[in-house]
């Protein structure tokens, strides 16, 4: 909970940049490829099959979204004010993860544990506009 209210006061005094703006004044990737496998402890881990040594692991599909953003702000220096979500859209085969919005079929869509799957990261409209 204190930490959700960092968060809000952090943004209060440092307002998200456009994710436009931050793609093109950083040179991030419209969409990123990322392999993501599921581990026999349930974490999903994801590299990247475009920017070499990035690596990240999540337990939800939330901080999937959360942890990729994060790994790849990190990887291209940008400033946590600058903004700390770029992409909100995650597509793994058929299925489509928002942030923001929870799948309750997510669990049954998962991949199976120690198999790859491919997936893809954008920027959806809401985070657009």
């Amino acid at each position: 909970m204190p930490n959700d209210l960092f968060k809000k006061i952090f943004r209060a005094a440092f307002p998200h940049k456009n994710p436009i703006l931050v793609k093109k004044e950083y040179h991030l990737p419209e969409t990123l490829s990322w392999t993501i496998r599921l581990t026999p402890e349930g974490w999903f881990v994801a590299t990247s099959d475009e920017l070499p040594g990035l690596v990240t692991q999540a337990r939800s599909q939330q901080e999937l979204i959360e942890m990729t953003n994060d790994a790849v702000l990190t990887y291209f220096d940008v400033p946590k004010k600058e903004a700390t979500m770029v992409y909100n859209q995650m597509n793994l085969g058929n299925h489509v993860v928002l942030y923001g919005q929870i799948s309750d079929r997510w669990d049954e869509d998962l991949p199976k544990e120690d198999k790859e799957y491919k997936a893809w990261l954008l920027s959806a409209p809401p985070l657009l506009a």
